[in-house]
């Protein structure tokens, strides 16, 4: 497995392990090797996609054909739940997303739909939520968009390996991805999302105390 790929799996033995924690999907899918190494893999996406990705990118390179995760963390009278599911770079890229666009779009949402492709998303929550990757030609280094039919589409203040980064240290927690976005969470269309982020970072740092939660809990409190 690639470090990346490595660091993932243990994310999820973390989320196993963990006091108050209950895992209930762990979809672990093979690894699609077919593509090659990372700069093979990249190769392609220039040749496929016209999107010459910038090298760093190769970090964060993963090949699992899926990795799903849903969990619910409850204890001391805090309940949250998280959630992702992901595919490998090429096969996301290459995967339409779902209609997205409404009658009330305007042309400019309707374009920017057209470009999404599914990076992360969330069936067993139902939310009808996901992160995307944009598909712009010539770019080396696409934006990421977070769209929730509650409330619209955000860009993310992120690129792809830090959108994966950010799943290592979240879990996946419902709504984490409003943290890098200028959603605002004070607004009481976001309650729901602000306390979910609340009750994560107030268990996480105990639950897992390897990573460093204090950039997400300054992320939070400059929104609300």
């Amino acid at each position: 497995m690639t470090e990346f790929e490595e660091n993932l799996v243990a994310m999820l033995d973390e989320l196993r392990g963990a006091p108050g924690i209950e895992v209930d999907i762990d979809n672990q899918g093979d690894i699609a090797d077919e593509f090659g190494d990372a700069e093979s893999a990249f190769q392609l996406v220039a040749d496929w996609f016209d999107m010459p990705l910038r090298s760093s990118l190769q970090r964060c390179y993963m090949r699992f054909s899926q990795f799903w995760c849903h969990w619910r963390y409850e204890a001391g009278g805090v309940a949250f739940p998280g959630e992702m599911r992901m595919s490998y770079l090429l096969a996301a890229l290459g995967t339409p997303t779902p209609p997205l666009a409404s009658a009330s779009s305007s042309t400019s949402e309707r374009q920017l739909y057209e470009q999404l492709r599914v990076l992360d998303d969330r069936p067993e929550s139902g939310t009808g939520a996901l992160a995307a990757i944009r598909l712009q030609p010539s770019v080396d280094s696409p934006e990421i968009w977070y769209y929730d039919p509650a409330h619209g589409t955000f860009k993310m203040d992120v690129d792809y390996c830090q959108y994966l980064d950010a799943i290592l240290v979240t879990k996946g927690t419902s709504g984490w991805q409003y943290l890098f976005t200028e959603a605002p969470l004070a607004s009481r269309e976001f309650v729901g999302s602000a306390t979910n982020l609340k009750s994560m970072l107030e268990v996480f740092p105990e639950v897992f105390p390897a990573h460093d939660y204090e950039p997400l809990r300054q992320r939070l409190s400059e929104r609300l």
